[in-house]
């Protein structure tokens, strides 16, 4: 093996070879949902719990986004690549038109929207924003979550696309 240069396409396309779930962040200012797909997304401590997205600092999004706010992460089925793609596009909708055709519901605690066809959310508050590179690292604590279907696939990005590989049966693992 011999190192290469290290450039911003490269370590995408290698950084892509590491599977990654999808997720759709939502949080509402002045009334209005704002909403981005993200696949950066990661649990980081049990006590307390906190979760982590990575966001790209020039991100829309990431503008209406301050410690305290509220935040849902909906965990995608893989019936949702449809969301996936639109709430990705840079010309999506800020408004309540932005979730029309969408069915959700007001997360518990902080009443951000929450995908009601996603596996799982998170409902969450900003605990801090962390600049890191040309991203920030928003790290968030969990006041609520659920499994939303169990009878639904996780939504999977590898490679730069999604992927619907072969279904397997994942014997329950625990680790402590």
């Amino acid at each position: 093996m011999r190192p290469a240069p290290v450039g911003p396409e490269r370590f995408r396309e290698i950084a892509g070879h590491f599977v990654t779930g999808v997720t759709v962040l939502c949080t509402v200012v002045r009334g209005e949902p704002r909403t981005m797909t993200a696949n950066s997304f990661l649990p980081v401590s049990l006590e307390p719990p906190l979760v982590l997205v990575s966001v790209r600092a020039s991100s829309r999004w990431l503008a209406d986004v301050a410690p305290g706010t509220g935040l849902a992460i909906s965990v995608l089925s893989d019936a949702q690549q449809p969301d996936s793609r639109r709430f990705a596009s840079p010309d999506r909708l800020r408004d309540e038109r932005s979730l029309a055709g969408i069915d959700w519901q007001p997360a518990p605690c902080t009443g951000s929207p929450v995908l009601s066809a996603s596996t799982a959310y998170f409902d969450c508050a900003v605990d801090s924003l962390v600049p890191a590179g040309d991203h920030v690292l928003v790290v968030a604590g969990v006041r609520a979550l659920g499994e939303l279907r169990d009878d639904v696939s996780p939504l999977v990005f590898w490679r730069g696309r999604y992927w619907n590989g072969p279904s397997a049966e994942v014997a329950p693992m625990s680790i402590r």
